[in-house]
This record gives structure tokens, C-alpha cells and sequence, in this order.
């Protein structure tokens, strides 16, 4: 089969280059985070220009995006290679008719065909655009392997929320109690199931980000329950300190995380939690950090 009278073959990418550039701005420069006009100002703005070029060397040429698109334009490159130059459009409409086709039959039947589209041979992605198959045989072996993906993140997520801080626990409770006990015994949609695992991996990517102060009751020296105020970094450390001046450091394990008084840190943890709370100006402290 042609289009425009050139062939398949001939219309399939050979050459992909990408090429990072960069140019000058005149008159404009940064207010905070974002450009605008200042004169006597000049900003170097990256550019990404990309070639392709096909088997009967016919070429065509883009730019835009920025650096930070390298990644994903490398990864995009690679997927063009062996495929038809003028399919864009054909693929399009058919992610058009799956995306439509999934309310009607079903998340699993509709990936199944999404999967299709990107690793049918060469012959299949010149078949007919307006055609959009969707067996029930492909849907089913998807939806397995889908499950099991799902099963084996889910697992993975048990054994990360046992080495939680508590706060975080606290905040997750609702998620994790939908995590099946029995995968292979359950109700709930594999979709239904990965946004589940996505929503706490997001919940715990976001913690371990962030320096947060919390209220909480921990065992001190003397073997007596009290009070303290706990500074988390992250997900990897933690310091407290008493009303009465009585400090340690915590730690994640598999168990979850385990507590030693230090009294050399006291002053120090004091420092952090004033300027945390905006009662100090910011200031070089030093904590003790063990990284495993």
C-alpha cells in the first residue's frame, strides 16, 4: 500500500538527531522565576533542534522544547526508529478511538490494544487507521500481567510503610487499608489498585522532601513517656527534644524507627526547631546524619 504515491518502506525513519543549542536574549531577563522585558539584560535560552530523516532520504527538521526535554526526546527518538514518517496522524486516531473505546469495554481491553499499537510489526502499523481491533484474548493476558505488576507493587508498599515515621503512617492509614490482604482474592479493579499505590508512593515521594516538625509522645532516659518536638528529614533521620531539654535522634529500620537519647545534639536540635518555627534566622546547624 502507498500514500502519495511513496511506499512504506521508503517513508520509514532511519535517522533520528537531536542537537542541544543555545541563543541569546537581548533586553530580557529573570524577575523571580519567570522572564520578562529588562533592558541591558541578555538571557541564554536552550533549544533542542531535531532531524529525521527517512529511507528514501527524504528529511525533515524542528525546534523547541528546552533542556530539560533531552531524556525524553532520546527515548522518543528511539521509538521512531523503523516507523512509518507519516503515521503521527493514523496513531493519533486510533489512541482517539481507545481512549473512547475504554468507557465502553473496559480499561483492560483498551490498554491491551494501546500495547498493541506500540509493538505491532511494521506490516500491522500500516494497517487500516480506522480500524481498531480489540481481542478478548489479548485484554485478558494484559489484565494478568497488569495484576500482577500491581500485586508485586503493593507488596513492596507493606514492607516501605513499616519503616514509616508514625505521622506519615497516621496520614496513609485511609490508602493502605485498601491495599488488598489477598491479591489474588480481591474485588477492587487492577486500575482501581494501581491508583492506590500510586497515591501513596506520591504521599511518601512528597514526605521524603520536605523537613517537618511534629508534637509527639517518646519514651526518654529516665523510662518515662513525655512529650517532645520531633524535626523528620525526610524519611531518613529524625531529632527530638523535651520541654525539658532532654534530646535524641531517630532512625528507619524494617521494624520501623528506633529511638537513642543523645544529650550532645540538644542545643543544636534547639537551634533547628527555632528557626523552623521563624523564631531564629537561618543558620548553619550541625546534626549527626548516618546514611545506610
Amino acid at each position: 500500500m502507498s500514500e502519495n504515491g511513496i511506499s512504506p518502506d521508503a517513508r520509514r525513519v532511519v535517522r533520528v538527531e537531536l542537537h542541544v543549542f543555545a541563543f541569546p536574549m537581548r533586553n530580557v531577563g529573570r524577575s523571580g522565576t519567570e522572564l520578562t522585558d529588562l533592558p541591558g539584560e541578555d538571557t541564554n535560552r536552550t533549544r533542542i533542534a531535531v532531524e529525521i530523516e527517512t529511507a528514501d532520504g527524504a528529511r525533515g527538521c524542528y525546534a523547541g522544547g528546552n533542556e530539560t526535554m533531552i531524556g525524553q526526546a532520546k527515548i522518543a527518538a528511539k521509538l521512531l526508529l523503523g516507523r512509518d514518517a507519516l503515521a503521527r496522524a493514523a496513531f493519533a486516531e486510533r489512541g482517539l478511538k481507545c481512549r473512547q473505546a475504554a468507557a465502553a469495554v473496559g480499561f483492560a481491553q483498551a490498554l491491551a490494544e494501546l500495547v498493541r499499537l506500540l509493538v505491532a510489526p511494521a506490516g500491522e502499523r500500516h494497517a487500516d487507521p480506522n480500524h481498531v481491533l480489540l481481542v478478548d484474548e489479548d485484554a485478558e493476558a494484559v489484565g494478568q500481567q497488569l495484576a500482577k505488576a500491581v500485586a508485586s507493587m503493593e507488596g513492596e508498599v507493606r514492607r516501605v510503610f513499616k519503616t514509616l515515621p508514625d505521622p506519615i503512617k497516621v496520614k496513609l492509614q485511609p490508602l493502605f487499608q485498601r491495599v488488598p490482604e489477598d491479591p489474588a482474592n480481591t474485588k477492587v479493579s487492577v486500575a482501581e489498585r494501581f491508583q492506590n499505590v500510586l497515591g501513596i508512593l506520591n504521599e511518601v515521594n512528597k514526605a521524603n522532601n520536605e523537613i517537618t516538625v511534629n508534637y509527639e509522645v517518646h519514651q526518654l532516659a529516665d523510662g518515662k513517656p513525655s512529650e517532645v518536638r520531633v524535626i523528620y528529614v525526610g524519611l531518613a533521620q529524625a531529632y527530638y527534644l523535651s520541654a525539658g531539654g532532654e534530646a535524641g535522634i531517630g532512625r528507619p529500620s524494617a521494624d520501623g524507627w528506633k529511638w537513642e537519647p543523645s544529650k550532645a545534639v540538644a542545643a543544636d536540635v534547639l537551634v533547628a526547631l527555632d528557626i523552623l518555627q521563624g523564631k531564629h534566622s537561618p543558620a548553619f546547624v550541625p546534626l549527626p546524619v548516618s546514611i545506610k
